[in-house]
């Protein structure tokens, strides 16, 4: 019994008030700087630059600054979230050590046997192949003027959007 919570205080060590955000700067240009940048992280952004015209939505005023105040802030509490998880799983001297965090904290949570960079890079290759067909065919459909009708598609579907 000693032995387990004495490995469970050792994991949580690095989440002491005097490390965890040590050397931080609390100016609101870094904090804002740093909320752009993990945004920037996440796919959905490029929806605000090319297609925000097209969204026909009854109460535009009121749903576009929610819809993006739930989204900066849904991503950046998944964005903690993750460098919680990195610190649970990593030792700061690991973290520093490694060249790709992700990979190392993929590599040791799910005993991936093989190159967990092949992995990530075809993973990489979809969401970039996913993001130019769809910004693509967003200009496209702009530049041709190609009229799309207000209930064209019907379906009866439920479905998750983030």
């Amino acid at each position: 019994m000693r032995y387990r919570e004495k490995e469970r205080t050792r994991e949580t060590q690095h989440f002491g008030k005097d490390f965890i955000f040590k050397g931080s700067e609390w100016s609101i240009s870094h904090i804002v700087l740093a909320l752009y940048q993990g945004n920037w992280a996440y796919g959905g952004y490029g929806v605000l630059n090319y297609g925000m015209e097209d969204i026909k939505i009854k109460d535009f005023k009121r749903t576009v600054p929610r819809a993006v105040l739930t989204g900066l802030f849904g991503s950046a509490f998944v964005y903690v979230l993750t460098n919680v998880a990195y610190f649970t799983v990593l030792t700061p001297q690991e973290m520093l050590e490694s060249s790709a965090v992700a990979t190392t904290v993929l590599a040791m949570a799910f005993c991936l046997i093989g190159d967990v960079y092949v992995l990530v890079s075809y993973l990489t290759i979809t969401a970039v192949a996913a993001t130019m067909f769809s910004v693509g065919a967003l200009v496209f459909i702009k530049w041709k003027k190609i009229p799309v009708s207000a209930n064209a598609v019907k379906v009866n579907f439920f479905h998750t959007t983030f």
